[in-house]
């Protein structure tokens, strides 16, 4: 459709500032369609294309190019570096003061804490990204931190503050924006499940699948079935769990099929090897999972117009100094 083409006339570029915004755009998009490699690679081409643009291009946008590189690393499963990269480019926004790439690289770094850290962090990352994308006046943007935070103290069992958090999300109206909406569902369906309601957190679990699947969020799609499969929900559509991973780049998204299709099988030889899959990527919480089912789991660094990411990454630490 139109959204196809204009992501391609987007990644084919044309001018190097043309290509450089590119790698914010479509950089973010291809994370979404579950093609993080593309992304890298894409993010790549934009710092190369930044070298030749004087001015006009500053400290925000160069931010929103780490900003690209921390998600789809995380999405790749590459947790450790999107972690360090998040962290690292938070450090750089803040001493900047640069409010919106703080935002957004709190929201990154949680999310890859997700799957690599304390809930407590994640949690923490969420209500800082909420907080800033408050100040900044972008209500969409906010809800989903939120949602992000209440997640993780749902998971963590902290049923106080899940719910007040929750609260304040719903009261959000994203109007017409819908990118991160199947994930509010997933969030939706823990906190159901803090409440000891399995059926409505399988129920809304099952409409963030329908939801991402109409959205064409293909990532976003597989996650959600994965949190059915940690439930141990036996109506996981097993075939398109497997379609979606084949489809995506990345271990952790063979990982994802891994697992699902040992649930399926249940066999405790697949299983462990599901977790020996999951523990290469320093996933606690889906190592959790498989014991307990009911439980799922930059650098603004403006860093780096140098060829490589150590390069970028010393820039990044310069900016912090």
């Amino acid at each position: 459709g139109v959204a196809w083409e204009a992501l391609e006339r987007s990644i084919t570029g044309g001018t190097s500032r043309g290509e450089a915004a590119s790698g914010i755009i479509a950089g973010v998009a291809l994370c979404m369609l579950g093609r993080g490699d593309e992304a890298l690679d894409l993010v790549r081409r934009a710092w190369a294309a930044r070298e030749e643009i004087d001015e006009g291009f500053g400290l925000v946008y160069e931010g929103m190019l780490v900003v690209t590189e921390c998600l789809a690393l995380g999405e790749l499963g590459r947790l450790t570096e999107a972690v360090a990269l998040g962290e690292g480019g938070h450090a750089t926004a803040v001493a900047a003061r640069v409010t919106y790439g703080q935002a957004w690289l709190a929201m990154n770094t949680g999310r890859a804490l997700r799957f690599a850290g304390p809930l407590a962090a994640t949690a923490r990352w969420g209500r800082e990204s909420a907080t800033c994308f408050e100040a900044l006046g972008i209500p969409p943007l906010r809800r989903w931190a939120l949602y992000g935070a209440a997640w993780a103290l749902a998971m963590a069992g902290d049923r106080e503050e899940a719910r007040m958090v929750g609260e304040q999300a719903r009261a959000i109206d994203t109007g017409p924006v819908l990118l991160m909406e199947p994930e509010t569902r997933r969030a939706e369906a823990a906190l159901a499940l803090l409440d000891g309601d399995r059926g409505a957190a399988v129920r809304l679990l099952h409409d963030g699948v329908e939801l991402a699947a109409k959205l064409d969020l293909r990532a976003q799609e597989l996650g959600a079935h994965h949190d059915l499969v940690r439930l141990g929900e036996h109506e996981v559509d097993l075939a398109r769990v497997q379609a979606l991973a084949a489809d995506q780049d990345g271990a952790m998204t063979a990982a994802i099929a891994l697992h699902a299709t040992a649930a399926a099988e249940g066999t405790a030889t697949a299983l462990g090897e599901a977790a020996e899959r999951f523990a290469g990527f320093r996933s606690l919480n889906d190592l959790c999972a498989l014991a307990c089912a009911a439980r799922p789991s930059v650098v603004c660094a403006y860093a780096a117009r140098a060829s490589t990411r150590c390069g970028r990454l010393a820039r990044a630490r310069s900016y912090s100094r």
